[in-house]
């Protein structure tokens, strides 16, 4: 529960250029970032969605619990730290993700 409220408390950084992932703001807490695409993701050898926000554009999306984020905009996030995943959903855009069954589609997150 506390990992939950230091999460929950986590701001993102605004949508800028990209640059490596040390010069990005996005903060990460223990391999963990929040998006605000009302999404919690970690990069434990891909970028895996740990919790959806019930009433975030994620969820209005489709997304669930333990979807595997590949792409966003045509962006490979396959082998990319958490926080440039992160930044990088920060937009919303067309997603290409792999379902807890294994099947991939594309679903569009918009604000």
């Amino acid at each position: 529960m506390k990992r939950l409220l230091i999460l929950a408390a986590v701001l993102m950084a605004p949508i800028g250029a990209w640059g490596q992932a040390d010069e990005l703001a996005a903060p990460v807490v223990e391999g963990v970032a929040v998006t605000s695409l009302g999404i919690t993701v970690t990069d434990d050898g891909a970028v895996r969605v740990l919790a959806v926000d019930p009433n975030g554009p994620a969820a209005r999306a489709g997304l669930e619990s333990g979807d595997i984020i590949h792409a966003v905009g045509g962006y490979g996030l396959d082998d990319q730290p958490v926080a440039v995943a992160a930044h990088a959903l920060e937009g919303g855009g067309t997603l290409r993700i792999e379902d807890k069954a294994g099947h991939e589609r594309k679903v569009t997150v918009r604000f």
